[in-house]
């Protein structure tokens, strides 16, 4: 065996990558008692699983609580069989863990939305900072460059669609406020950003999300503007929307171009 096909035999090993061939194992690495040449390398196996184990929860503490640590590790540990760490950034490990959970049973069903929210929780803290952009520079365009706006928004910032409405869930947890409450079923979109060095999360209403998602995909002002062609009153609405972008900081540029 050459020495690049024993560090692949050996890497697989440790990372779970490869579940068998312990006969190749045990002839090319050195025995040493009391352990056997297979032990020593599951003692780095270990090692490496911990490791991954402790860099996931760091992202989502509260889903670590709720499902205590031995059930946590089992989950981290089959979740890794099929996703196996392939990122030199550690924080990496858990990025699929959340959508992961939803095909697994035996688990509380709002579970992976809580994955979820917390994941984006912890990517939107160390995301890049970027300029932001006040609603005079929306106020400041000419009126016939207005309608053509688009928004440019923070990279601080993400939008998710979830199936269970987690956002109580992860109060009690993040204050330790008594029982966990029931989970909701119900299809929600929520927001996570960044101010300075503070994050949140709300829910969006669906006109809301609407509009978010259509100025996201770079639509115009004009085009956010009809997502709200239903609601009693649809220009207040879209008025009232798109500021709070701009209050919340959501928003890092604004550019137009003339209807």
């Amino acid at each position: 065996m050459t020495l690049a096909e024993l560090q692949a035999l050996l890497h697989g090993r440790i990372t779970g990558m490869v579940a068998e061939r312990e006969d190749e194992v045990r002839e090319q690495v050195v025995a040493r008692p009391p352990l056997d040449a297979l032990a020593r390398v599951e003692i780095y196996a270990g090692m490496y699983l911990h490791r991954l184990v402790d860099a996931i929860a760091e992202d989502v503490p509260h889903t670590s609580r709720v499902l205590g640590h031995e059930a946590f590790v089992e989950l981290v540990r089959a979740y890794l069989h099929e996703h196996p760490s392939r990122s030199p950034d550690i924080s990496q490990a858990g990025r699929h863990f959340g959508t992961w959970l939803r095909t697994y049973s035996g688990i509380r069903p709002d579970l992976p939305d809580l994955v979820i929210l917390e994941r984006a929780r912890s990517e939107v803290r160390t995301a890049l900072d970027a300029p932001v952009a006040g609603a005079e520079e929306l106020q400041s365009l000419n009126p016939g460059a207005l309608p053509g706006a688009r928004f440019h928004f923070s990279p601080a910032l993400r939008v998710l669609r979830l199936q269970h409405d987690v956002r109580r869930l992860w109060d009690v947890l993040e204050e330790d406020a008594g029982d966990v409450p029931d989970p909701v079923p119900v299809h929600t979109t929520v927001v996570v950003w960044r101010q300075e060095f503070k994050v949140f999360h709300t829910g969006l209403s669906e006109p809301e999300s609407r509009a978010l998602m259509v100025a996201r995909e770079g639509g115009s002002l004009e085009e956010v503007c009809a997502t709200f062609a239903g609601e009693p009153d649809p220009a207040h609405a879209a008025f009232k929307t798109v500021l709070s972008w701009f209050a919340d900081g959501w928003v890092a540029a604004v550019t137009s171009q003339r209807a």
